[in-house]
């Protein structure tokens, strides 16, 4: 059977558009993360530290690692969960 290629290596995209102020709060993923903003900045914090990804940037997020999102504005976020091994 065909396997779509996203499937077979196992990486999900993930699409979600936020309004100014929203917040996703802390959660740790058991895959690796790449937080992209395709519009809108955002403000990413892990126990590390802070970091503001503006439009058509991103952040890599490693697997188990804490963190917590704040939009500073409307966002666009898409999002890449990466799971162990294909990294």
């Amino acid at each position: 059977m065909w396997a779509h290629p996203r499937e077979a290596v196992g990486i999900h995209p993930l699409v979600s558009d936020y309004s100014p102020g929203e917040q996703v709060g802390w959660h740790c993923h058991g895959q690796a993360q790449l937080i992209h903003a395709s519009e809108g900045t955002m403000l990413v914090g892990t126990e590390q530290g802070d970091w503001a990804i503006p439009t058509g940037h991103a952040l890599w997020v490693p697997a188990q690692v804490g963190h917590q999102v704040r939009m500073a504005g409307a966002v666009c976020m898409r999002t890449l969960l990466v799971p162990p091994g294909k990294t």
